[in-house]
């Protein structure tokens, strides 16, 4: 048995544009609604004021097609 945890990599681009990393591997197993919580933390803890753009930078176990 295989112990895969599909996860993404979302940055914000205000961090990324002027430089910085911030960002934060999200488990995206669960619901759309803890995926929006997650990425809305990411954003409303960025140095950047007014951060709101989010890309996803990497990805971990997805089974793409």
């Amino acid at each position: 048995m295989s112990n895969y945890q599909p996860s993404v990599y979302i940055a914000s681009l205000s961090d990324y544009n002027a430089g910085r990393f911030h960002g934060e591997w999200v488990s995206v197993d669960g619901d759309e609604d803890t995926l929006y919580e997650a990425i809305q933390n990411i954003l409303s803890s960025s140095e950047e004021e007014g951060a709101e753009e989010w890309a996803i930078h990497d990805y971990e176990d997805l089974a793409l097609r």
